[in-house]
């Protein structure tokens, strides 16, 4: 079941590295503070960054830290709870340093002329940072090395796989009890992990997950369906209220996935009052979830109101005075309208460009007709007629793609004054709200299709993942494609080279 752990192994590392660069200041929320130094051996280019999962949102912002000429930093990042931040740098391992609101952090970094690193990390964690670096090592050994559908040689009714994943993850979180490196809250952290990773990918989605194995393990075909709602019963084990689970990947996934499921029957806030939704979605959800999880609820409000923003839809005057009334001077209903301040900006500078956001609540049909994906290749062709075309396909979610974009800047300005023209196409996969906040940050021509003309043009160019970047020459034959991420080489600096 190889092909099932590297599959688990991706959605985990997106899960991690999805991100939006940090582009508004805060100023009415709660701050934390990191602070700290960088010294010995220093870097050319400053790489240290530190990357804070919004459970409300769903952004995973990156932050650089602001080295000055001496190596010491203070950066203030906007905090409505405690929560792990990563850090991240190419001179040393993956790490992470707990922050809180109206508290400070430190990190402190000796780099020696070997580029070897030695690292202190001061937060309200009692880890080392060895600890820490053995963590991700831990966790990434775990996703790697354990198949949960080992057992699994037929068919399961929904009832009896969610038996079976169950005691599958419950295994797998007992091994870390026993490790002896782990302090208990290193082995707390990487527990809730790794319970919402499992029940996100296998337990949530049982119907794909099923069918994976299905075909992963050429067994008999059956039917597979979708299941009831009791089937979602293992959402009791887990204390949907509990704020140490805002900081894992997977929480804002889940609860995603809770108000987008038709079992669930969760319809958008919209203009209902908010009090008059909870109600009526406790009424629906208490089977599998339960009454008493008030926080998880106040959660789900707030993400309901958060997928109409991703829309780039912003609050309307009752909403606003909704939101207000029932959260208060609360940090949630901050956030909110702080997102809905954004979406407005968004929208502002859209309008002054002459630009339509981009509306994915229609259906394909509407938009375009057949043919899609020749059309808009005749689009880009026409457009950028006689140019050396960079056509790369991404996703706002997609850390590979992310990282690959960053991998070409560093070449990217010298290649505009060739005359090549980077064009980076997304989809609906992407939130709209999202997708306007990134590709500011990211130079060349941006195009979101629907999903419709998305499946035609991987289908037509023969892919199906992403990061997938096509090269086409004047004559507007393709000269060379590059499949997934670009990892600190010059294929494709070379390869546009060739063809001056």
């Amino acid at each position: 079941m190889k092909n099932i752990r590297i599959i688990y192994l991706s959605l985990f590392i997106v899960g991690l590295l999805s991100n939006c660069q940090n582009t508004k200041k805060e100023t009415d929320l709660p701050k934390s503070t990191i602070k700290g130094y960088l010294k010995g051996i220093l870097p050319e280019n400053n790489d240290l960054k530190i990357t804070i999962s919004n459970s409300i949102t769903g952004d995973r912002i990156i932050y650089q830290l602001p080295i000055d000429s001496t190596g010491d930093f203070s950066l203030e990042i906007p905090l409505t709870y405690s929560t792990l931040a990563g850090i991240e740098s190419k001179y040393f391992d993956n790490s992470f340093i707990y922050l809180s609101p109206n508290k400070t952090s430190h990190l402190n970094i000796n780099i020696d002329k070997n580029n070897q690193s030695s690292i202190q990390i001061i937060d309200d964690i009692s880890m080392s940072a060895y600890e820490r670096s053995y963590f991700y090592k831990k966790m990434l050994n775990i996703l790697m090395n354990t198949s949960l559908s080992q057992g699994i040689n037929s068919v399961l009714e929904p009832i009896v796989y969610q038996q079976y994943m169950t005691k599958q993850i419950e295994e797998i979180l007992s091994t870390i009890d026993g490790d002896t490196i782990l302090p208990t809250q290193g082995k707390s952290i990487l527990k809730n992990e790794l319970n919402l990773f499992y029940t996100q990918v296998a337990l949530m989605r049982y119907k794909s997950y099923m069918s994976l194995i299905v075909e992963n393990k050429e067994l008999e075909e059956k039917e597979i369906k979708e299941p009831e709602i009791s089937y979602y019963s293992f959402l009791k084990k887990i204390n949907l209220s509990d704020s140490t689970l805002f900081s894992t990947t997977y929480y804002h996934i889940l609860l995603h996935d809770i108000l987008q499921y038709p079992v669930f029957g969760v319809q958008a806030v919209d203009e209902t009052s908010p009090s008059l939704w909870i109600n009526n979605v406790k009424e629906k959800l208490q089977e599998v979830v339960g009454e008493k999880q008030n926080l998880f609820y106040d959660m789900l409000l707030a993400n309901s109101y958060s997928n109409q923003l991703n829309q780039m839809h912003p609050f309307s005057k009752k909403q606003i005075e909704n939101i207000q009334s029932y959260y208060k001077e609360g940090n949630i209903g901050k956030i909110l309208l702080s997102e809905n301040h954004k979406v407005n900006i968004l929208l502002d500078e859209d309008i002054k460009q002459n630009i339509t956001a981009p509306d994915s609540t229609k259906s394909s049909t509407e938009k375009q007709n057949s043919d899609q994906a020749e059309l808009f290749m005749k689009h880009i062709f026409d457009k950028y007629n006689d140019r050396i075309i960079v056509l790369d396909f991404w996703a706002t979610w997609c850390g590979p793609c992310l990282k690959s974009i960053d991998e070409i800047k560093p070449y990217k300005k010298d290649l505009v004054k060739k005359g090549i023209v980077f064009v980076y196409v997304t989809t609906e996969s992407s939130p709209p709200k999202t997708w306007e906040i990134m590709k500011k940050d990211i130079e060349g021509e941006h195009y979101y299709v629907n999903e419709q003309t998305w499946i035609e043009l991987l289908s037509y160019y023969e892919f199906k993942s992403i990061p997938n970047i096509l090269v086409f020459d004047k004559n507007n034959k393709m000269h060379k494609r590059i499949d997934g991420y670009i990892k600190n080489d010059k294929r494709l600096v070379n390869s546009l080279n060739k063809l001056f």
